[in-house]
């Protein structure tokens, strides 16, 4: 991920630097760190859309929680050409699963 030109690195949800780049301690809860959290990469590439109605020029693809309903990650637009719709680009989104929802 990257903020303006410096990048922020990310574990478990906690930042690891701050905006200037310096490393920054992060205090897990009591209860946070005897959780155990695994992290699922998943890479979405080749989209499709076929047989889309008249009057749509550009489509996106948002992919959104079913828990929170909030968009995990979106695409970008993509031209509608003869009632079909394809994506180049591939959508990286990472998720972390604790054993307590396993």
């Amino acid at each position: 991920m990257t903020s303006g030109s410096v990048e922020a690195y990310y574990e478990n949800g906690k930042q690891l630097k701050d905006g200037k780049g310096k490393s920054k301690i992060c205090n897990l809860s009591r209860h946070g760190r005897d959780k155990f959290q695994e992290r699922l990469d998943f890479k979405f590439s080749d989209f499709q859309a076929l047989e889309i109605e008249k009057g749509w020029n550009n489509l996106f693809v948002s992919i959104i929680s079913i828990e929170t309903g909030e968009t995990i990650a979106k695409s970008g637009k993509a031209t509608v050409q003869n009632g079909e719709c394809c994506w180049e680009d591939s959508i990286l989104s990472t998720i972390w699963i604790s054993d307590d929802s396993l």
